[in-house]
């Protein structure tokens, strides 16, 4: 029986009613209830006129059809001539607008003007008349179109004008859907003339310089800067851009004594993150373009910078440490030659909101000369103690970084003795880095950090990136005010997603704490308490002295197969000495060593005929010369079988012929890559047991070392896969077929590796199932299935469950050797260490957790501060340019403050409605709510879950994504690999924290729309608890 959703039962039923509503669109093309124009509606004469934008579409006549549109000169009428409506503009039916006198006539008639309108309805042709009197002061033109809501194309002798409108809505588009002008515009011009017939003037040019001039206009206003009497060429640097209010700055959320020492001065700690973004590039065109307000929001000053990189010409890439992809980066290079700029360096916060002078464009990559300059201009001014710093490459940038500064500018310089500077390596990139950097730059194991995974940049250039097509035709000023307006809707976005945002993840943060120490409760119940001990006070110690031995690193010990040999050499020298004679002069450690490595040549043969197609004839040569050595090496070592395996002989093929079983041997002689070789671990256990004394125990011995050799090999190839992956998707993808060839490439032979590396671990465990089912091996090593070969993290073309919860496969688990002796377990030291190691990692996971908790009520105390604060900030502004403007500029400009006032207070008292409910009702400090009066009083002792918290308890069962056999692994690197642009946040943003879907009459609510988009999760008014009116980006 097919089932129905919802919604498609809702399509379903949409069918029925198809053809009545395409009627009733037919009929509005038509007169309506009468085969006739009807009459007049206003004074009942003929009515032949109409009106699309006008309610109800009623019929007028050509007097009454001007009267009423006087004041609406935009909407687009229609003529019925020759049966049918066709359209008129209003300026051909005598329309005069008058400006000055809010649409009334001026006194003084002059002559009328003719000029192009541009709206979201279309183009219209307008007739004006301009104001000449004195009662307006003698306005300029341009002055006179603004004050309508007409953007003037130019100052001087405007003939075409923008609606405030129309700019206003492609502002949004944009900045949400990254939709470039020249589309935008040409659906404008469609919805005027969509069939070619008529004569449309072209003003993308103008439009193109007035959306620049207009998105620039709303910064300044939104940055205060017409509440000042100070010039925009000589405002602050960066008084444009949207602060962060999570973030801690002194003087306006942080608490008294935040600066005195104590164990929570972490908790008034700076997160930045730092990262390159090659998509961001910029064409070498030799436009002339001009700043309209350089270093005044995001991008720096880029007449410092330049003189900075005059000074500094000599400066070569940065070097990153681990594997270098020598191939692509040749190739990515060469494609930099038509570019000016080949990219952006850029800073953002723990929250993901980008920082003033923060930005900067790259020339030549990722150099120290571009990103020491961003950091620098962002922190110069910066009054906390302590800065933790995000990096992909933070092991090579943070080496001399003092040393380069010394050789700035003293504007640029800052002392080393003026933060606390703590380094970091994103958890997502962290893998690719060597293991010498695993656990000093990890956000896991070093304390004060909460759960910060440095990867918020990462799901800003997502938000950015569609972007890069248009801004790279630009000109360069052109492309840094589009990208400044852009992270300033981003930032402010964030910030308006803080009330859903911080409250999750709190409620995530007291889940995850109480599980992990209940994780590490029943950990420390097995262990002995002084071990223990000993092990939190050697943690301890690293924390306060990373000098000190690493805790977390597990040591790597040397190759198991290796070790075997030498084992196995030992003993055969001792049978020597004491004068045990051996049957054959192949030792039986080399003759089964031998056979394995006949058996992997084998498998090599067989996978490069699976993946290399025989199609010419140096191909085929090459396969027979393999075989060929192949079958000789078989035949050699078949004589030392005979010895050594005797009864091996009844499965052999002679020449007498051959059992049945091994017709396929004789059948496929020239194809020894599919030859039996009748191990021991290969013949019945009758057979096994007239083997030569050491031969079943030596196979047993290396094939142990097989197995743990293999998953060794396993997973260092999986690390290398991650890597190469990460590295393409991020500075590769897009960029062309020859340079995606060389990356696929590259990835098929790691692949092919992994491969490998899988077949010769399931043949050596099915090899220990038959010699040792029963062995004490068989507690660690597990029959590797396809879903297990992953890892070690969750693969980016996974969804799901996040990194943080994500448990990798058993594979992770596995110590690095277990012992050689038959039927031992491994060695106490090597127990006790991956006993210890897993203590520690456990102990540094619920350590994360309970700073998250503790720093995201921090977190929500500043956000409330800071509004607070910029909310009488703003009102203190009410009347700063009293004397220095007229009257009604100045009653524009209070009106405005108290409107952004009332705004971040509106949007604190919305914050709190979230928190503070759920901070008590889960029993925790809200003391600090006593700071806020202009809270409603019961708020702050209101008590109760959000109805999606409410059916989450908070020891709720960590999410697996598998249920694979073998112990597994909770540890996971928490990223976000793409942004939710329905809130312009990453995406623990974007769904509930139990995946519930709210229940709503919209046919939407609760699922995915057509579009992709989400459909449930987007608070309504009254969850708010006020109706939002977003004037920051009005």
């Amino acid at each position: 029986m097919l089932v129905l959703t919802c919604r498609q039962t809702r399509m379903a039923d949409w069918l029925h009613y198809r053809s009545i509503m395409l009627d009733e669109l037919l009929r509005m093309d038509g007169t309506g209830d009468s085969a006739t124009p009807e009459d007049c509606v206003n004074c009942g004469s003929a009515g032949e006129y109409r009106c699309s934008d006008c309610f109800g579409g009623n019929m007028c006549c050509l007097k009454c059809i001007v009267s009423l549109h006087c004041h609406l000169p935009l909407h687009r009428v229609q003529v019925w001539l020759d049966g049918f409506f066709k359209r008129v503009t209003l300026e051909s039916l005598g329309l005069i607008v008058s400006l000055g006198h809010s649409g009334h006539c001026c006194p003084i008639l002059t002559e009328t003007h003719r000029i192009l309108v541009v709206d979201l309805s279309g183009y219209h042709t307008v007739r004006i008349r301009y104001c000449k009197c004195s009662g307006n002061g003698y306005l300029e033109n341009f002055r006179q179109f603004l004050r309508v809501g007409w953007y003037p194309a130019s100052v001087l002798h405007p003939r075409t004008v923008f609606t405030f409108d129309l700019l206003d809505t492609y502002h949004k588009i944009s900045l949400q859907g990254k939709l470039n002008l020249y589309d935008f515009y040409n659906a404008i011009m469609q919805k005027t003339d969509n069939h070619g017939s008529l004569k449309v003037k072209y003003r993308y040019h103008e439009m193109s310089r007035c959306v620049r001039q207009w998105r620039h206009l709303k910064d300044l206003k939104r940055g205060a800067a017409g509440h000042t009497t100070t010039t925009v060429d000589k405002l602050d640097s960066g008084i444009l851009a949207v602060e962060c209010p999570a973030c801690p700055c002194p003087g306006r959320n942080l608490p008294a004594g935040w600066d005195s020492p104590s164990s929570h001065a972490w908790l008034y700690c700076l997160f930045l993150a730092i990262d390159a973004n090659f998509r961001l590039k910029l064409k070498a065109r030799g436009i002339n373009d001009p700043e309209l307000g350089a270093g005044l929001a995001y991008f720096v000053d880029t007449t410092r910078f330049q003189g900075h990189l005059k000074s500094h010409t000599d400066e070569e890439d940065i070097e990153t440490c681990g594997t270098e992809f020598h191939a692509v980066n040749q190739a990515n290079s060469r494609l930099l030659k038509d570019f000016s700029v080949s990219g952006v360096g850029a800073i953002v916060c723990r929250h993901g909101l980008v920082r003033k002078n923060g930005v900067v464009d790259l020339q030549k990559g990722e150099r120290f000369v571009n990103m020491d300059f961003i950091f620098l201009s962002t922190v110069k001014d910066e009054e906390v103690k302590m800065i933790k710093i995000s990096y992909d490459i933070a092991c090579r940038w943070s080496v001399n970084l003092f040393r380069r500064i010394e050789s700035y500018s003293p504007e640029l310089r800052i002392s080393e003795d003026k933060f606390a500077l703590e380094y970091f390596i994103p958890k997502f990139h962290l893998p690719a880095h060597g293991s010498s950097c695993h656990t000093k730059y990890s956000f896991n194991y070093r304390p004060g950090v909460g759960r910060t995974h440095g990867e918020n940049i990462e799901s800003g250039w997502a938000h950015t990136n569609p972007a890069a097509v248009a801004t790279r035709e630009m000109g360069a000023g052109a492309r840094h005010s589009a990208l400044d307006s852009h992270w300033g809707g981003w930032n402010w976005r964030k910030i308006v997603g803080f009330g859903t945002l911080l409250l999750k993840n709190l409620h995530d943060a007291r889940k995850m704490a109480k599980q992990c120490e209940k994780i590490c409760s029943d950990f420390e119940v097995q262990t002995d308490p002084g071990t223990v001990k000993e092990w939190r006070a050697m943690k301890h110690g690293w924390e306060r002295d990373p000098s000190k031995p690493d805790p977390f690193k597990l040591v790597e010990r040397p190759a198991s197969l290796d070790a075997a040999k030498k084992k196995l050499a030992e003993t055969e020298a001792l049978e020597a000495r004491t004068g045990s004679s051996l049957p054959h002069k192949l030792l039986p450690s080399s003759f089964v060593r031998m056979g394995l490595e006949i058996e992997d040549h084998q498998q090599q043969i067989i996978a490069h005929l699976r993946t290399n197609r025989q199609r010419t004839d140096p191909q085929k040569i090459e396969t027979q010369q393999r075989r060929n050595a192949l079958a000789r090496w078989i035949k050699v070592w078949r004589i030392a079988q005979v010895v050594y395996m005797p009864q091996a002989l009844a499965y052999l093929p002679d020449e007498s012929g051959s059992p049945a079983s091994n017709d396929a041997e004789r059948l496929n002689d020239s194809k020894p890559e599919t030859w039996a070789l009748f191990l021991p671990s290969a013949i019945p256990e009758d057979d096994r047991s007239l083997c030569y004394k050491w031969i079943v125990e030596t196979e047993r011995t290396l094939r142990l070392a097989q197995l743990q050799d293999s998953l060794a090999d396993l997973r260092q190839f999986r690390r290398t896969l991650r890597n190469l992956r990460l590295y393409f998707k991020t500075n590769t993808a897009g960029e062309g077929q020859k340079t995606q060839t060389k990356s696929r490439t590259i990835e098929a032979g790691v692949n092919n590796r992994i491969n490998r590396a899988v077949c010769r671990y399931r043949i050596a465990y099915r090899a220990l199932l038959e010699l040792d089912p029963a062995g004490d091996w068989t507690d660690e090593y597990y029959e590797l299935r396809d879903e297990d070969n992953r890892g070690p993290l969750k693969e980016l073309e996974e969804r799901g469950t996040g990194d943080g919860r994500y448990a990798p496969s058993w594979i992770w688990a596995v110590p690095s050797l277990t012992s050689l002796g038959k039927g031992s377990v491994a060695e106490q030291g090597e127990v006790d260490e991956t006993v210890h190691h897993k203590w520690m990692t456990c102990r540094a996971r619920a350590d994360r957790w309970l700073e998250e908790e503790e720093l995201l009520r921090e977190e929500m105390r500043r956000v409330l501060v800071y509004l607070g604060w910029k909310s009488r900030a703003w009102s203190d502004k009410v009347g700063a340019r009293t004397g220095s403007c007229s009257p009604d500029v100045q009653n524009g400009l209070n009106a405005y403050a108290r409107k952004q006032a009332n705004i971040h207070r509106e949007l604190a008292i919305s914050f709190a409605g979230q928190w503070l409910p759920y901070l008590n009702a889960c029993s925790l400090d809200t003391k600090w709510a006593a700071e806020f009066p202009w809270l409603p009083p019961p708020l702050s002792r209101q008590k109760g879950l959000p109805k999606r918290f409410s059916t989450a308890p908070a020891d709720a069962p960590i999410a697996s994504s598998s249920s694979a056999r073998g112990p597994e692994v909770a540890e996971g690197y928490e990223a976000s690999s793409q942004a939710r642009s329905n809130r312009g946040g990453p995406d623990d943003e974007a769904q509930d924290s139990d995946g519930n879907e709210e229940d709503s009459d919209d046919e939407g609510a609760g699922v995915s729309h057509e579009d992709g988009s989400p459909g449930g999760d987007v608070l309504s008014s009254d969850e708010l608890g006020f109706e939002y009116d977003d004037e920051y980006m009005s």
